[in-house]
């Protein structure tokens, strides 16, 4: 009976820790670390990554990290940025 309390605790404890986690990843990303803003603005400096929540950025550096080159990774996150901003 207490391991079925206990696994229905520990999945109501990792209900809100997601819940948590996803409201601060909506969150703006003023709190960005600074070598992932200047591996943005290497690849695009018109980008305002103070605008750009943590999920927008993670998807910008995920284009920046896979891209073979940087004229390609440059084109893609300028157009995913425009789309962020739009919104």
């Amino acid at each position: 009976m207490s391991t079925v309390k206990s696994n229905t605790w520990s999945i109501a404890t990792l209900g809100a820790v997601a819940a948590l986690a996803f409201s601060t990843v909506s969150a703006a990303a003023d709190d960005t670390p600074s070598a992932i803003v200047n591996q943005i603005k290497s690849v695009a400096p018109e980008v305002s990554v103070s605008s750009l929540s943590h999920a927008e950025i993670a998807s910008i550096m995920n284009v920046i990290t896979s891209s073979e080159g940087n004229s390609e990774a440059k084109a893609l996150v300028t157009t995913l940025a425009e789309k962020y901003e739009e919104n």
